[in-house]
């Protein structure tokens, strides 16, 4: 049986605490894979994301 970890207060932050600097490469990827490492590349996913929801809200 697995059970899943209860953080008490602080606990979280404090393990948070624990990781090193950002580095260069810390970026953020969306979940097809998508590196989001430049201003361009993130303004792209956000028109992409505003043309999915018009889409869809027309469908409706």
């Amino acid at each position: 049986m697995t059970t899943k970890r209860v953080f008490g207060p602080g606990e979280a932050t404090a393990y948070i605490a624990g990781g090193g600097p950002a580095t260069d490469d810390d970026v953020s990827i969306t979940n097809d894979g998508r590196r989001l490492d430049t201003a361009q590349a993130v303004i792209e996913f956000f028109e992409e994301l505003r043309r999915e929801q018009t889409t869809s809200e027309q469908a409706s």
